[in-house]
């Protein structure tokens, strides 16, 4: 073989492995878009939970305080008393045998 012969088939080669490369890129370029747009969805999803329990809450906190109002001070007062108490109590467990 002559040596033209032997250096388009180099060239050829190189142009084959380039190809590949490339398509190899390229399909780590789509993998790593596709794991983008599903993180951004994972995080838009979770950014639309947190303003939806804020929300809740906020309309709980004032359904509350408004059914609050109705109430005496006196009957507040003995809630917070009963809460403390409860608050306050031990539990204890039981091992099966009934020891401690």
């Amino acid at each position: 073989m002559s040596d033209e012969v032997i250096a388009e088939e180099s060239v050829v080669d190189a142009e084959v492995l380039a190809a590949d490369e490339s398509a190899a890129v390229e399909h780590d370029i789509d993998a790593l878009l596709a794991e983008r747009d599903e993180y951004k969805d994972i995080a838009l999803r979770l950014q639309a939970d947190f303003e939806n329990y804020r929300k809740r809450v906020a309309q709980q906190s004032t359904t509350m305080s408004t059914a609050q109002r109705g109430r005496s001070p006196k009957h507040c007062s003995r809630f917070s008393m009963r809460a403390k108490q409860r608050s306050r109590t031990v539990w204890t467990v039981s091992s099966p045998s009934g020891r401690h």
